[in-house]
Parts: C-alpha cells; sequence; structure tokens
C-alpha cells in the first residue's frame, strides 16, 4: 500500500505533492483526535485523554511559529538527521529508516503532551517523506525551502483554526 502510494506521489507535480502532503498532516491529526476520543468514551471519559496546551498566540509566539520554528525544525530533525543516519549502514540499507528516526526526533521535540507527541510523530513522517521527495526530486536546498514553506503554512493554518476556535 506505502508502496502504490508513494508511486501515485511521484507522479504528482511539487505543487500538487505540496498540497497533497499539507491536507494529509492535517488528515492524520484528526484521525489520531478521533480515535483518541473514541478510547476515551470507552473508558467512560468525557474528553480527549490528555487536553493539548499549547503556547499563549502573540506576536513573538507567532513568529516563532511562522519563521524561526519551521526553519530550525527543518533544519535539525529533517536535514539533518536524514542526511547524517544515511552514514549508518542500517539506514543506508534500509532508507525509510531515516524518515522515521526524523520523525522520533520530531515528535519528542514537540512534548507539549503524550498525545502530542503521537500527533507530530506522524506529522514528522510525512515532513520527512517530503524532505526526502523534494531532495531527490531536486536537491538539498529545494527540499529545506520546500519543507519549511509547508511546516510553515501549516503553522499559520493550525494558529489560524486555534485563534478561530479557542
Amino acid at each position: 500500500m506505502i508502496a502504490k502510494l508513494h508511486k501515485k506521489c511521484l507522479k504528482l507535480s511539487s505543487i500538487k505533492f505540496s498540497i497533497t502532503m499539507l491536507l494529509a498532516s492535517f488528515l492524520i491529526v484528526v484521525a489520531i483526535g478521533l480515535v483518541t476520543t473514541i478510547i476515551a468514551m470507552i473508558n467512560g471519559q468525557q474528553r480527549i485523554i490528555e487536553k493539548v496546551v499549547l503556547p499563549k498566540n502573540d506576536i513573538w509566539g507567532l513568529m516563532v511559529s511562522l519563521i524561526l520554528a519551521p526553519i530550525i525544525e527543518t533544519l535539525f530533525d529533517q536535514l539533518l538527521v536524514i542526511k547524517l543516519s544515511r552514514f549508518i549502514k542500517v539506514f543506508k540499507k534500509h532508507p525509510s529508516l531515516s524518515i522515521l528516526l526524523s520523525a522520533i526526533i520530531f515528535g519528542l521535540g514537540h512534548s507539549y503532551s503524550t498525545l502530542y507527541i503521537i500527533q507530530t510523530f506522524f506529522v514528522g513522517i510525512i515532513f520527512a517523506y517530503v524532505y526526502v521527495f523534494f531532495e531527490k526530486r531536486y536537491d538539498d536546498k529545494h527540499a529545506f525551502l520546500a519543507l519549511s514553506g509547508i511546516h510553515s503554512l501549516r503553522n499559520l493554518i493550525s494558529n489560524i483554526v486555534k485563534y478561530v476556535l479557542f
């Protein structure tokens, strides 16, 4: 199944691929939220297992979320992790392990709650895949810029939704 999805992604233009991955990053979070809510209801709880408390929305926090975090996280959680892991034999033999390692580090870097770590782990898989996709299609520079842009756009949409709903 993953191989089929990958083949379909390879046929997409860069813009369509980027939009698809952006949407996938939101869908995975919604799916995890639904599953945890159902589990909570089955266990007799009235709300999601853990409430995710995010930093307060101020202008500095918004700038960090939209500019600084996507650049720093793309550099350290995707580019460096993926590049450096390729020097290790097992990662060379199984390139998808680099994506998983990147996702684990990305998820652990978002330790607001256990639920948030799990959600960002799955978003991290998508982000690492985006990085590898653009790296293979173009080069490191394009991969870095594309992923930083997608990450920033995702954070912008998340901030807008958070502002409107909360």
